[in-house]
């Protein structure tokens, strides 16, 4: 008897289990089916006052409006280049810094990794201003390049942060036989610490990339040319004063998420790999 009431509570807590996951998958995933419900609906049925789970009829209108009337292909290309420049960037100064005040005994180490979270912390609201002056000082403003260097004040402290939480987990006694054999520290870090350090990076660079792509405040100042607008700011275009045009919105919404959610998937298996083969060696 006592054998059957424990399966039956083992199965019973099993199916709440899983209910409770279907309900917390349902409310993180139904904004995203309404958008994409209502980026194929028509414009007559995206403003009727009672709205359907379901389009009464289906339509890529608005994704032919949106990609015909407006400069979204430009906006999109716009922010893939300042995304992918400033995540390659941050992660090539932010890896040999996070390996320095790791495995290297630089005096003051701790203290400088500290003003790193700390840089990391500022909110970007309160460097605005001068920021805004340097780029204006240096005559950058109104290029992708003023974009790239601004996302670099707040990137590269994130992932230099990240990755030196990462490279505590790895072994200093592996740097050190790679040192006894005679391995100079750049190619410790080159050959040891890089290849143990995947999932770390992938991590890191997704972070990175997607601080890039949804950034808004400093791309809504440092660029006023509409062929220089990044994707945030292209959307924003298409609220106009008390309109909103909801299915184009929408749609530009769910095809600025592509890139992202490419990005993630690729991070993912670079991140699954790395761990995997960190658990076969011996």
């Amino acid at each position: 008897m006592t054998i059957v009431n424990g399966k039956f509570k083992r199965i019973t807590n099993s199916i709440r289990f899983i209910v409770i996951l279907v309900l917390l998958l349902v409310i993180a995933l139904f904004p995203f089916y309404w958008m994409l419900v209502t980026s194929i609906r028509s414009d007559a049925e995206v403003y009727q006052t009672k709205q359907s789970l379901m389009p009464k009829t289906v339509t890529t209108f608005q994704y032919k409006k949106l990609l015909t009337t407006t400069n979204f292909l430009i906006y999109f290309r716009n922010s893939l280049m300042v995304a992918v420049s400033t995540t390659l960037i941050a992660l090539i100064i932010g890896f040999p810094a996070a390996f320095t005040l790791t495995f290297l005994r630089v005096r003051g180490g701790k203290l400088i990794a500290r003003f790193v979270f700390f840089a990391y912390l500022v909110p970007p609201i309160l460097v605005f201003i001068p920021m805004f002056s340097l780029v204006n000082s240096l005559r950058l403003t109104n290029t992708l390049f003023s974009l790239v260097l601004t996302y670099l004040t707040f990137s590269v402290p994130f992932v230099t942060w990240l990755l030196l939480s990462y490279f505590r987990s790895i072994p200093t006694s592996l740097m050190d036989a790679a040192l006894i054999d005679g391995c100079t520290k750049f190619a410790t870090m080159r050959l040891i610490v890089l290849p143990l350090s995947g999932p770390g990076v992938a991590t890191a660079g997704i972070f990175a990339f997607t601080l890039a792509w949804n950034e808004f405040l400093f791309a809504l100042t440092f660029v006023t040319s509409d062929k220089l607008r990044t994707i945030p700011v292209g959307i924003s275009g298409l609220i106009m004063g008390d309109v909103y045009q909801w299915g184009m919105i929408m749609a530009s919404a769910i095809m600025a998420s592509i890139p992202a959610i490419v990005f993630y998937i690729i991070a993912q298996r670079f991140v699954i790999s790395g761990l995997t083969a960190g658990s076969v060696k011996g």
